[in-house]
């Protein structure tokens, strides 16, 4: 998947989010988050390839749970990317 970025809006986003420290460090968190579930991604595919079918069905289980934790905490972060958007116009 390939996304475009409007980097002008991003470095705008990153200095606001700098501005705040505690948003920052959330942010920073759930960055964090996202890296670790990412290596269980890259974890459970590397077992799946040499899973038997059994075991296969129970890593793709446990994958698709780590893919919603993925997508919960990418949605966090894009609300707290509107909020500080939003904020920024109002300023």
């Amino acid at each position: 998947m390939k996304a475009d970025v409007d980097v002008g809006q991003v470095n705008t986003l990153l200095a606001a989010i700098v501005a705040d420290k505690s948003l920052a460090d959330r942010v920073a968190q759930q960055q964090q988050q996202i890296r670790e579930l990412e290596k269980q991604v890259q974890t459970l595919n590397s077992r799946l390839s040499v899973a038997t079918p059994g075991a296969a069905s129970e890593l793709r289980k446990e994958r698709k749970v780590v893919f919603e934790n993925i997508a919960r905490v990418d949605r966090i972060q894009l609300v707290a990317t509107q909020r500080i958007a939003r904020e920024m116009v109002i300023q």
